[in-house]
Parts: structure tokens; sequence; C-alpha cells
């Protein structure tokens, strides 16, 4: 018998499967859109809890990971679903050391844990050229190129090429007359910086109590100028501005003013009354003045174009110095100070002119009187606190920080150097050692001769430095990826 459906009842139908469609799809899109914001059920709480989001990753790739003592199906490159809790990581991979990291996740945050260079578990070290003397070395900002000068006074200096597995070297020497009143005896000729184009290196050649500024082209040496004949001015320091390797911020007596090799043109100051500053980007600087009539210093802040300087702090002069600098990470700007061995760290919007300050306090932190150097590292993430004996880092993305001893007595007073930028090496006691930005993760690598640079090629495969032998100077290489 034929079953007729009456018309009534098909819309009704019609309708209760819709809506139970509909009601599928946005419990699905709801059930991923948690997921996506990192929430999942906490079996020992029994509720539904936010949490994070951990990125695996390592150089080289294919390593296993272990999370709070289980393994992931997958190796590195990864990632995994986390509580908002303390969490232990471990890397292994076959023919090289463990890496391990504690890391604490919040609630909606993600963890980048992307940085772990492993260390093969034998290190295989070569010498891949002998130079007869080397007095200083300083590497590119891309890790292209180390630049070698011989001796103290040399007018020569060698660039070496790291970018290939073949080792390359080409030598360059600067005219006399570039120089004023050069002497091969009295002149001392100091690398300060590369451009970060790495077309250029800044030279600051000292005789007696008189300083001038060369601007040493790599590729075209006798295109080298003498900044302070270019701009016929009685330069006191020289920064290179931006990427460019023919803008620079220079400081004359207290005023810091912008200047064009290009165009031979300086700018009207940008600050004046300036004790101490550091490059901000191309056109905007950070300084410290000096005291003022009646005993203030400020921080602050200035940019090409502005009308006035921007003062970001003041403070009553005391004694002890005042350190500062600024940056920006991930569209955030930072601003971070210390004072009378205070350490504060501030981001927010800052002042034009036009608009007022509004920062918000990330970090205040009692960090003694005896740092001698205050830094953003490159990428902005972190915040370098420099002494004599150890370092430490803020790190703003998971807003902790941390102190460091160095591993190794010196003689010498220690600098924090960025292997890249995660990782710090240090050549003291003669032994090359890696550190994590937390000090975790320590590993000697080789023996070096202390006061050299280390390098870290393009590729990552290895790590370079120096070691004075009765032969020479040694330049060697530690292979990092097998």
């Amino acid at each position: 018998m034929k079953h007729y459906v009456s018309q009534k009842r098909q819309p009704l139908k019609r309708t209760l499967v819709y809506s139970f469609m509909t009601i599928v799809v946005v419990m699905i899109v709801t059930i991923m859109t948690l997921l996506v914001l990192g929430f999942s059920y906490d079996e020992r709480k029994g509720s539904i809890a936010q949490g994070g989001l951990l990125q695996f990753a390592s150089v080289p790739t294919g390593a296993k990971v272990t999370l709070d003592g289980r393994q992931l199906g997958s190796n590195t490159n990864t990632k995994a679903t986390v509580s908002a809790d303390d969490h232990s990581i471990e890397y292994n991979l076959e023919r090289y050391r463990p890496w391990t990291k504690d890391i604490t996740i919040t609630a909606g945050q993600v963890g980048w844990v992307n940085y772990a260079r492993l260390v093969p578990n034998n290190l295989n070290v070569n010498t891949v050229d002998t130079l007869a003397n080397v007095h200083d070395t300083l590497v590119s900002p891309s890790r292209s190129y180390i630049a070698v000068q011989p001796t103290k006074s040399s007018r020569t200096f060698q660039f070496v090429d790291i970018r290939t597995e073949e080792v390359k070297k080409v030598q360059v020497e600067l005219n006399t007359a570039l120089f004023t009143g050069y002497d091969p005896v009295q002149s001392s000729i100091t690398m300060t910086s590369w451009s970060k184009n790495e077309n250029a290196v800044l030279l600051r050649h000292d005789k007696g109590a008189t300083s001038e500024w060369i601007l040493l082209d790599r590729d075209t040496p006798a295109s080298s100028k003498n900044l302070n004949r270019e701009f016929s001015l009685a330069i006191d320091n020289v920064y290179f501005a931006g990427s460019s390797d023919q803008l620079m911020f220079v400081r004359v007596d207290d005023k810091v003013m912008r200047a064009s090799t290009s165009s031979g043109q300086v700018s009207d100051p940008l600050a004046v009354g300036v004790a101490s500053y550091s490059v901000v980007n191309s056109d905007t600087i950070s300084y410290v003045t000096v005291p003022s009539e009646i005993g203030i210093r400020t921080v602050g802040y200035s940019r090409l174009g502005f009308d006035e300087q921007q003062m970001l702090r003041a403070y009553i002069d005391t004694t002890g110095p005042i350190l500062a600098a600024q940056s920006s990470y991930f569209n955030r700007s930072y601003i971070s100070i210390i004072h009378e061995g205070t350490l504060t760290v501030d981001t927010g919007v800052f002042p034009d002119g036009s608009t007022s300050a509004e920062f918000s306090r990330l970090i205040l932190q009692d960090v003694g009187n005896d740092v001698t150097d205050l830094s953003f590292s490159r990428n902005g993430r972190f915040v370098l606190l420099e002494y004599p004996n150890k370092f430490a880092v803020y790190d703003i993305e998971l807003d902790k920080y941390d102190e460091t001893a160095w591993a190794y007595e010196s003689d010498t007073t220690g600098t924090a150097n960025w292997l890249d930028d995660y990782i710090f090496w240090s050549d003291r006691g003669g032994t090359l050692r890696m550190y994590d930005f937390d000090g975790a993760n320590q590993q000697d690598l080789m023996n070096v001769t202390e006061g050299f640079s280390a390098a870290l090629s393009g590729g990552g495969k290895y790590i370079y430095g120096f070691l004075q032998t009765d032969a020479g100077y040694e330049l060697r290489r530690v292979q990092m990826i097998l």
C-alpha cells in the first residue's frame, strides 16, 4: 500500500532537518574555534580550559620531541597544543647531544621553541687557513664575511668570505693619503662596525689626541672616504643609519646629526645635549643627555623631521650611569632604561610632538650598578645587559628575566656576542662556548684565542674561530650540521 506524506508535514520536516544541520555546523565551527584558541578538556579538573600552542623547530631538523616526558608522534619541525602551565621539552637526534628547555605557557599563548641549534656528539674541527698576523677581527651582520686587520696600524685588511664551503680571502689596502698624518708607528686604526648591507666598514684612526673616521668600501677600496673631510666636521663618533652604507649618524660635541656620503649633506641636529646615543632605525635615534644646569638628565628619542627632540624620562643626575636602548618587536615600540641599578622596560605610544606618551610597564628589576652595556637583540625580542663576568636577558615574548655567569674565568671583561638571534658565544678561557639566551644548553665547541670574532656560517653548517699557534693564526671551523 502506498503511503502519502501530508503536504503540511513536509515543510516541518525540512525545517527540522535544516535546523539539525545548522546546529551541527555551528557545533563543529565552535569546537574548531576553541581548539584553535587552545581550549581543551582538562581531565584533572573535569572542565574545559584554554591552553596554548608550542611550535617546535631545530637545526638540523628531524629531532624527536619529548614533551613533559611523552614523545610526540612527529619530529621537528612540528607543534602541539598544551595546557597553560609549566612544560619540559627535550629534542633528540641521532649523533647529536640532547637539547632541553623548560617553558611556561599562559592561556592563549604561542610558545616558539624554534631556535634550538643541536651540537654533534663528536665535533669535527678543521683549519681552513693560516694567517701570519691578526690584530683584530669583525664579523659582518649577515655572517658573510670576517674582516681581518693584521696589525694595530695596518692600512691593509683581509676579507674572508665564509658564504660557501670553500673559504675565499681578498686583501685590500687603503691609500696613506686617506688618513691625516698617518704614521706606521704612532697611528692606531680600529674597526668599529659593518654596514648592514655588508658593503662597508667604519674605521677610527687615532694618533695622539686626534681622531678621525674612515669609511672603508669593501668592493672598491679606492672609493673609501675620510668622513671628517667629507663633511668638514670634527666627528666624535659615527654609527651607520639603517641598512645603507651611505647614511650615518654623527655626533659632534653634544649634537647628533644624520649625514649622507652620496649627497655630502648633513642634517640639522636631531638632538642636542647628548652624552650617548644609539640607532633605532634609518631616521631615528634614542639618547641620554648630559646634566642640565640644575642636574637633570633625560632619556629621549628623535626622528628626522621632528620639530624638537622628545623626552621620555627625566632623572636627577647621580654618580651612576644612565643606560637606554629603544627598539620594536611585532609593531610595538619598547624603551629600556637602567638608572640607579634598576632596569625598566616599557611599551606603548611614543610622543611625536602632537601626541603624548602612553606607556605600560613590563618589568622593574634590580640589576645592580655594574652593568656595562644595555641593548636590544637584532630581532627586538631580547633586552641584553652586559656585566664584567655575566650577562642577563629579559625576554619580551615570555616576560622572563635570566642572569647567566660565564663558565670560564678570564683576565678580560666578558662580552656577550650573538651567534644568531637566540644564542651567544664566548671565548673566555680560550674555549669557544655557546649559550642559549637564558643560559641553558651550554656547549664547548673548540679551542680559540681570546679577543677575536667567532662566526656562524650563513647556512649554519660551520662555526668559525681563530687560534694562535707557532705557525701563525689559524682560521678554524667546527662542523655543526653533519
